[in-house]
């Protein structure tokens, strides 16, 4: 990983940045927490041995994420996702229905769509954003949920934790 040692950096894409690939490339928040956590297990998948699987908490952030980054971004999660999102069929319902995470997100959608601050911070950024950069020479990425250069800020989504908790490590 580390550009000293002559390795070229991979130039990251929507299609490859949460690729088993970029983690070799690249450095991120995500992937120093798994290494924190668990080397062997970290390592693992960035050798691309083991895949971690998609917990719902990092789902809802998604459906909150892909709502707000844009419509067709949104209806894309939804096609991709959909039976992670739905309760399993039974007589009753026998096509299910959303899970009561993601009516909870929708919950979220709402609230943030009706609060003047947020959209008029969130809505004129550029969505999704994908940086890197260079911290002790060694290469990191990272997404920026909604980027506003011109104003010189960006705005991080956040949806799983409760907002007056204190966070540090």
């Amino acid at each position: 990983m580390n550009q000293r040692a002559g390795i070229k950096a991979m130039k990251l894409t929507e299609e490859n940045y949460y690729s088993s690939e970029a983690s070799q490339h690249y450095m991120s928040v995500s992937l120093f927490k798994n290494f924190m956590q668990c080397e062997a297990a970290a390592l693992a998948t960035v050798k691309g041995e083991w895949k971690q699987e998609e917990t719902t908490a990092l789902l809802v952030g998604n459906y909150v994420h892909s709502y707000f980054e844009s419509e067709e971004a949104h209806q894309k999660f939804i096609e991709n996702k959909g039976s992670s999102l739905m309760t399993k069929p039974n007589k009753k319902e026998p096509y299910g229905h959303l899970r009561s995470e993601f009516k909870t997100a929708d919950t979220m959608i709402q609230a943030l769509k009706q609060q003047p601050r947020f959209v008029g911070l969130y809505k004129p950024g550029r969505k999704e954003v994908i940086v890197t950069g260079n911290i002790y020479g060694y290469p990191w990425k990272g997404k920026i949920d909604s980027l506003s250069l011109e104003n010189l800020y960006f705005c991080d989504l956040k949806t799983v934790d409760d907002f007056h908790k204190g966070h540090w490590q």
